[in-house]
């Protein structure tokens, strides 16, 4: 997939899932991950921005308890472990990832 597409996408989810608007300059992708869980799979694109406007709001209660800034290298024992994962890919050296799948150390 292209990376407008891609990024496209990452700025409409931002928009819809956090209430903050994103810049396609402003992004960077940082990783891709391959996931499973029990009744399908997922190849998911992972960005950073280097800035956006508007505070985060969690606009999707049903899904998420809530949404803050964590120190990357201090994230919350709560976290979806997919999304740990994808934060941590970048910092230990990681462009891609499997997750969810039979023998993985983090799954």
């Amino acid at each position: 997939m292209e990376r407008r597409r891609l990024s496209a996408a990452a700025i409409r989810e931002a928009r819809e899932e956090a209430g903050i608007e994103l810049a396609p300059d402003d992004l960077k992708m940082i990783g891709v991950m391959h996931r499973k869980n029990v009744d399908s799979e997922w190849i998911d694109f992972f960005f950073t921005a280097s800035s956006w406007q508007r505070e985060i709001v969690n606009k999707e209660p049903h899904k998420c308890e809530e949404l803050f800034w964590h120190n990357a290298n201090k994230l919350p024992v709560n976290m979806v472990p997919f999304v740990r994962k994808a934060i941590e890919m970048p910092r230990d050296g990681m462009w891609f990832a499997s997750f969810g799948w039979p023998g993985n150390d983090f799954a």
